[in-house]
């Protein structure tokens, strides 16, 4: 093979990948994807922006002045919430808490804050109803639990939160509730949370790091991460030997470890608790047979005797 016929074939392939690259992005079907969900962005966008001015919807600075204890209980779903006493549960009410989505479901202790990213299924992406069958879900949960009745619920907002702007837009959210709103910050591998809110909070991985980061912003010394268990994909409200509910978001079985578990959250928690501990606040799981056990302290009630 001549040197002049090599060259050919390397230009021939190189034009077949661009070509190929562009079909991919620029295809009909793929731009018409585009555009459609740009029409429900806007739409949802506007919808929210006519209709929040309805609710009670309170500021950062607010919501930072809010803070009652130097102790929050960051809330995820876990099975290990079913194995916690009574005494212990009578303790944690004495403190604030925060969680997210099926922190409307729990019953065991009061709830603060509730936090909302997303509102119900990825599949239900460009399906209009069932996108405001999951808002009138999760507002349902909201108004028939009497541990959310005095919570203060933060909802994510901006051009690209649909969810939480259809939460307002479509009137699903109650409207007796307290209302903050929160913008995106840095979602890249390796950010560490903003330290103010005007950056827009940190989302890695999860949810999780969004109430991390709403935690440290909010001014707590001490952020307890309870029913955060990563070793299997059990949850408090759901009995370990039922199907798989429509609500989790790919296959999986109760024993298989979370999803999240190999998305490198563990490592995250770890960088993040060293970076808080740095500016004085300490993070702590209480499950020690949690993942975050291997990067973060187990909580004990001797880390904050004396605290309000």
């Amino acid at each position: 093979m001549t040197a002049k016929s090599n060259r050919l074939r390397k230009f021939a392939a190189t034009l077949l990948r661009k070509f190929q690259t562009a079909w991919l992005r620029y295809n009909p079907r793929v731009l018409t994807a585009h555009m459609l969900f740009w029409c429900i962005e806007a739409e949802t966008f506007l919808k929210d922006w006519i209709k929040r001015r309805r609710y009670n919807i309170i500021s950062p600075d607010v919501f930072q002045s809010r803070r009652k204890t130097d102790v929050v209980f960051v809330f995820g779903s876990g099975a290990s919430l079913q194995d916690i006493a009574p005494e212990e549960w009578a303790k944690i009410d004495c403190y604030e808490t925060i969680g997210w989505r099926l922190f409307a479901l729990q019953e065991y202790v009061h709830a603060n804050y509730l936090l909302i990213r997303e509102v119900g299924q990825g599949a239900h992406k460009f399906d209009r109803k069932a996108q405001k069958q999951d808002s009138e879900e999760i507002a349902g949960w909201i108004v028939s639990n009497e541990r959310m009745r005095d919570a203060t619920i933060i909802v994510q907002e901006g051009w690209k939160a649909v969810a939480g702007n259809r939460f307002f837009g479509d009137g699903a959210a109650p409207s007796n509730y307290t209302y903050m709103r929160f913008r995106n910050g840095q979602r890249q591998a390796g950010a560490l949370p903003a330290e103010t809110f005007a950056e827009g909070i940190t989302h890695v991985q999860g949810t999780l790091t969004d109430a991390m980061n709403i935690a440290y912003l909010g001014g707590w010394k001490h952020i307890v991460l309870i029913g955060i268990d990563l070793y299997n994909s059990a949850y408090f409200n759901v009995a370990p030997d039922a199907p798989t509910p429509e609500w989790v978001y790919w296959d999986s079985n109760h024993e298989q470890p979370h999803l999240t578990a190999q998305s490198g959250i563990v490592e995250t928690v770890g960088n993040w608790a060293q970076w808080m501990s740095e500016r004085g606040v300490q993070v702590s799981v209480y499950n020690p047979k949690s993942l975050l056990a291997e990067v973060i302290p187990v909580f004990s009630w001797d880390m904050i005797e004396g605290e309000t």
